[in-house]
């Protein structure tokens, strides 16, 4: 992980696996854990991305109009000039008003968690099938009540996160 400003940059997320080869011999209980879990990394991916169009949504703008103001300005054209620099200024309070966008490095960590928490039971699974000490319905509930606990803690942590911005 790596901050850069207030941005926060992750690596590629791990591509869910391929259950038509991969692990077939895996319960179908766990398939539809894992399934669920990349369904929802999917869904907080797609909120990370609406987050970040929000927060450019009059950023943006307000950066050009600007630029356009300034630009009016140096020709003279003091009118037009004084109008765009007022448009760019309501654009700025706007968006210091209602922040838009602060969720996006929320939902893009917990995609890459959810991501990450499948990919590791994934090999999890294998690496114990493998192993062959342990009878597949027993690796099976352990590796349910461990998704359940991840679950837990991404979900406490989104909410954590969420409420604070909706109670204000």
């Amino acid at each position: 992980m790596l901050i850069i400003g207030s941005t926060l940059f992750m690596p590629a997320a791990p591509p869910p696996p391929d259950f038509s080869s991969e692990n077939k011999d895996m319960p179908d209980a766990l398939k539809r854990e894992l399934r669920k879990i990349y369904h929802w990394a999917d869904d907080n991916k797609k909120e990370s991305r609406r987050d970040e169009l929000k927060f450019w949504a009059l950023k943006l703008p307000a950066t050009l109009i600007a630029a356009s103001s300034g630009i009016t300005s140096h020709f003279d054209i003091s009118l037009i000039s004084t109008i765009l620099a007022s448009i760019a200024s309501v654009l700025v309070v706007i968006d210091g008003v209602v922040r838009p966008g602060k969720l996006r490095d929320l939902h893009h960590y917990a995609h890459f968690e959810l991501c990450e928490l499948a990919d590791e039971v994934s090999s999890e699974w294998s690496k114990e099938v493998l192993n062959g000490v342990k009878a597949e319905n027993t690796i099976a509930t352990e590796l349910m009540e461990k998704i359940k606990d991840q679950k837990r803690r991404i979900s406490k942590y989104l909410k954590q996160n969420e409420a604070p911005l909706f109670n204000q």
